[in-house]
């Protein structure tokens, strides 16, 4: 017996203790997870921290098994001498048993029926991201997401399957925590002070959310009815879980610089090629005489560079915390972040705070409630960019002025060089950016209280309350000594604020028999929206010092005030099912009356259906083992937009100045009716059928969607002309249809995966938009650019944004007749001007000429991302892109105007003359014809970009042992770092009017994109 008890001892003696801890991806650790010996009954679980202890022997050649519901196995051989395990495991890549959030509910993506696209969260989380729109771009299949400018906080424009409408809008709507919230930059300010548009959608932190789904068919957005058209955005905000407190802190700090600058004349150059245009002209105009500016070009030297006086290096920071946690009954999670961006234009910073606070609790076994609180402030100062007038662009200012001069001028106005000398007198910008002072703050308060009560088993009732407040301040002045004053000063102080409510009530029933599954939805909503604004525009002050703090210095006022309000109230149904998880169909409908139309067609009902078979359900099909899961979907719905103002319908009063005799207080103010009654006016319907197949394969290793889709939509909503005899000029009406058809394909595949992990996604999208019908309509023009107003027009059969203008026919050589070109009536071409096609050949050039000179619209759209993994280290390089389309830049106009009016790019150094017959460049001449909208304006806008490429690392927890930290992770990244494109502008994603369907593609003095490079730390405690 003693031998026997002293052998036992001597073999439990060669047993070791192996620690570790297993965090998830995020570096959380993981509670329950369960670890033992492969072969063996030995196990333990991890506790509340992700540590365990585990006894094993090391002679033995065993392994290691970690297991956790909704995450992949890990394994690790013992034997090696290791006695500590750091153990990071990935989500479980299974569509099947995914929960994805649907309209009112939730539901596992093995059961969707409807076109959806889930987001990661952790895609749209990084710290460049100000708003998760931005994060948006290529992340998805059919969402289009166009950051027209660089600006700092500015309004970015998404398109999901297209441009479904003309007057009305075109955005998805967005639902935060079932709260459609105020997502329209006209909604939260005025406009009177130009460039102080905020991205409604900063409001959110993008590192709160815990899931985005994107709603894209008739039948997923049809529960919103109304204003499904356009898509759904579902963002759902991060939860606590019961379990240790834990805090997580993130500091970000980088910089951004600009991405690409432009080749411009020196002063000497530009001096040259001043004098160049007059001599030209001078064989042709006599009197012509030479400029005193430009005499004697080899004094001028190098200059000043402008681009260097208004860009700079910017910082950018960005630190948020977060707490979580919580019981078994009441679980929280609270966050707060600060960011603060400064743009790479001197003074256009862009500053931000949000706090959030989320609360669920069971206040029983059948009754939940919770809270959700996001508070944001912003403030901003702002410099104006992206306007059709170089006056007030300062991008174009910088591009234009006369190198030769030097921003800074003692005896000038304020100590400033007034404007440039040339004979288009650019103002100086340095003065715009730094006197004109301009600060937008902006107050938002987003929040929910949600009611759930299990009536009896199956039956679930949800009461839902919540609100989504603003409160904006624009104030702006700009004093009488720079050139935008106009030796008057200028001021102004706007004040809008407004909100939004919304109750629901919806009832929930689920029910299974067998293999019969049943869900029920009905409901009632019903939401309001109210805006008040004040607007106060003082102009002449004796005294510039106070700027905007006592407009009351100034001698002309002018005060607006506003109000708009609209209200809804709908009715939901919904009902889902299917039989043995093989067949599906879905039912769902929406009843929306909204205030904004008539009565006679207050209300809309808008239905819809979809189908779906689980192929590989089907007992024939048990055979194909490569294929996990294959299912053929097919839907139907209609969803309607009502995306125009209040009051559309009825007739609205405007009011214009009189004046009785010649006093100041001869003017009187009287009132009119500017619009025409219309009580039919209704919804815009869109009708849109779609079909496509999900397809799982190797362990879901391989991932497939594709989907194709038809929208059609009727009764446009149109700011129509009428005949002037009714008294009107212009109507609200429904004329005209539109469609979309396109193409989607996801792919997710995992090509290696341990202990080198290599994971890939691509999405591309082809979309083509036409418009079917203007019901006799006149073709619309777009926004007039350089008074050029038909460079772009909306008509039949044709899609939105198509470009119009001359063809050029290369350049007038020596050996040709000038005679027998055809050229624009009353101008005469000479030797070295551009020749342009004449289409008709009736020998003169006119508009009957124009030709189609490109469509502004990509022919695809895509986004590839690719994430590399090893022993704590990262690397995730993501790349999106447009392809196929065109841009107009307007910039040409000025910049390579070859006149000496202002300065050019450097393309003027190529420019035709009598020894460089060039066929390209036409020559120098300070007579100019004018500015003809053609094809040499017209650019190839296709780009791929290197978004983003992060490097990133998971210290060892052996290193921090001694402190009580769970994890610590470093990261290295870069944001727009290379831009493959053949566009000459700044960006090829600029566009001065965003998404605007009258003037998409447009670039003219836009603010660029920057480039940065950011160092991030997260601590996890």
């Amino acid at each position: 017996m003693i031998i026997l008890v002293s052998l036992a001892h001597f073999l439990s003696a060669q047993d070791v203790t192996l620690k570790g801890i297993v965090r998830d991806q995020e570096g959380i650790p993981l509670p329950g997870v369960s670890v033992y010996i492969e072969g063996t009954t030995r196990g333990v679980i991890t506790n509340l921290d992700g540590e365990f202890e585990i006894e094993v022997d090391p002679r033995q050649d065993a392994v290691l098994l970690f297991s956790s519901v909704g995450f992949e196995p890990e394994s690790r051989r013992i034997g090696d001498g290791t006695t500590f395990f750091e153990i990071t495991m990935r989500p479980k890549i299974t569509e099947l048993d995914d929960v994805v959030v649907i309209g009112y509910g939730t539901q596992r993506r093995g059961d969707v029926t409807v076109a959806i696209s889930s987001v990661d969260a952790g895609a749209v989380s990084s710290p460049v991201h100000t708003s998760l729109d931005q994060a948006l771009q290529g992340q998805a299949a059919g969402v289009v997401v166009m950051q027209s400018t660089g600006k700092p906080g500015a309004p970015v424009s998404v398109r999901i399957r297209g441009t479904t409408s003309i007057n009305g809008t075109n955005e998805p709507l967005y639902v935060v925590d079932g709260i459609p919230i105020i997502t329209k930059a006209e909604e939260l300010t005025t406009g009177t002070v130009q460039g102080s548009d905020i991205n409604p959608l900063s409001s959110i932190n993008p590192a709160d959310i815990e899931s985005i789904q994107v709603l894209k068919d008739a039948s997923a957005t049809a529960i919103y009815g109304a204003r499904g058209a356009n898509g759904v955005v579902l963002i759902t905000t991060r939860k606590g879980k019961a379990g240790k407190p834990q805090v997580n802190i993130s500091s970000t700090v980088g910089l951004q610089v600009l991405a690409k600058k432009l080749d411009l004349l020196n002063a000497r150059e530009l001096a040259e090629l001043g004098n160049a245009a007059v001599a030209e002209a001078r064989k042709y105009y006599p009197d012509i005489a030479y400029g005193d500016n430009f005499a004697f070009p080899d004094r001028f030297g190098e200059g000043t560079d402008w681009q260097d006086e208004i860009f700079r290096q910017a910082w950018l920071h960005n630190h948020q915390v977060s707490l979580s946690g919580g019981e078994e009954r009441t679980r929280y999670f609270m966050s707060a972040n600060l960011m603060q961006q400064d743009g790479i234009i001197h003074n256009s910073d862009f500053n931000k705070g949000t706090f959030r606070i989320n609360m669920d609790s069971d206040l029983g076994e059948n009754v939940r409630t919770g809270v959700n609180i996001n508070f944001t402030r912003s403030i901003s100062h702002g410099v104006i960019t992206g306007v059709p007038n170089f006056s007030s662009s300062v991008t174009a200012m910088a591009l234009m002025f006369n190198p030769a001069q030097e921003p800074y001028d003692p005896d000038g106005p304020g100590g400033y060089t007034y404007e440039s000398n040339t004979i288009n007198r650019v103002p100086n910008p340095v003065a715009e950016i730094n006197e004109t002072d301009r600060l937008v703050n902006s107050n938002r308060a987003i929040g929910d209280f949600y009611l759930d009560w299990d009536i009896i088993p199956g039956l679930q009732y949800r009461f839902k309350l919540g609100a989504d407040a603003f409160f904006t301040k624009e104030q702006q002045y700009i004093p009488s000594y720079i050139k935008r004053g106009q030796d008057k000063g200028k001021g102004y102080d706007v004040n809008m604020q407004g909100y939004t409510w919304l109750m629901e009530n919806t009832l929930s029933y689920t029910k299974e028999v067998n293999k019969h599954h049943l869900v029920l939805l009905v409901g009632q909503t019903a939401q309001k929206y109210i805006s008040e604004s004040t607007d106060i525009a003082i102009e002449r002050f004796d005294d510039d010092r106070l700027g905007y703090y006592n407009l009351g210095l100034g001698l002309d006022k002018t005060v607006n005030t506003g109000f708009q309000s609209w209200a809804m109230l709908s009715g939901i149904g919904r009902a889902i099912y299917n039989y043995d998880s093989r067949y599906y169909v879905t039912l769902s409908g929406r009843a929306d009356g909204s205030s904004k139309f008539g009565m006679a067609n207050k209300w809309g009902f808008f239905p819809s259906v979809s189908l779906a078979w689980r192929v590989s359900g089907e007992d024939f099909f048990s055979s194909v083992d490569a294929v996990n899961s294959l299912k053929i979907r097919a839907s139907f719905g209609t969803v309607g937009n009502e995306g125009i103002p209040p009051g559309s319908t009825i007739s609205l009063m405007g009011e214009l100045p009189y004046f009785f005799g010649e006093m100041p207080t001869s003017r009187v103010v009287g009132t009119y009716v500017y619009s025409l009654k219309n009580n039919e006016l209704k919804w815009e319907v869109t009708r849109q059928y779609n079909t496509g197949f999900d397809l799982s394969m190797f362990e879901s290793r391989i991932m497939l969607t594709v989907e194709a889709y038809l929208k059609h939509t009727s009764d446009l909503l149109l700011y129509v002309p009428i005949n002037r005899s009714s008294g009107f000029e212009y109507a609200w009406a429904n004329v005209g249809d539109m469609s979309n058809r396109g193409i989607e394909f996801s792919l997710n595949t995992v090509n290696i995966q341990s202990p080198f992990e290599w994971r890939t996604r691509l999405n591309m999208a082809f979309n083509r938009n036409s418009v079917t019908n203007l019901a006799g309509s006149q073709d619309i023009y777009g926004i007039p650019i350089m008074n050029i107003l038909d460079w772009t027009r909306i008509s039949e059969n044709n899609p939105i944004g198509m470009v119009y203008g001359y063809k050029t026919d290369g350049i007038l050589q020596l050996d040709e007749d000038p005679s027998s070109q055809p050229f624009f009536p009353s101008k005469i071409i000479q030797y070295g001007d551009r020749k342009y096609v004449d289409r008709n050949e009736d020998g003169v050039i006119t508009t009957d000429d124009h030709f189609v000179l490109g469509n502004v619209n990509p022919d695809f759209t895509f986004g590839f991302s690719n994430h590399f993994g090893y022993k704590g280290i990262s690397l995730d390089i993501y790349l999106q892109g447009d392809i196929g389309n065109e841009l107009v830049n307007f910039n040409k106009f000025q910049l390579e105007s070859f006149d000496g009016y202002q300065n050019n790019l450097a393309t003027a150094l190529e420019r035709w003359t009598e020894n460089n017959p060039t066929d390209e460049y036409p020559r120098a001449n300070a007579s100019s014809h004018g500015n003809f909208m053609s094809d040499v304006i017209v650019e190839d806008g296709s780009y791929m970009r290197v978004k983003e490429v992060t490097l990133a690392y998971d210290l060892p927890s052996r290193w921090f042992s001694e402190i009580p930290v769970s994890s610590i992770r470093v990261a290295l990244s870069g944001n727009n770092l290379w831009t493959f494109t053949r566009y000459s502008g700044f960006d090829p994603e600029v566009s001065i009017y965003g998404g605007n369907v009258f003037g998409k593609g447009a670039d003219y003095g836009a603010y660029p994109m920057a480039r940065s490079v950011l160092f991030t730390l997260n601590l996890v405690f």
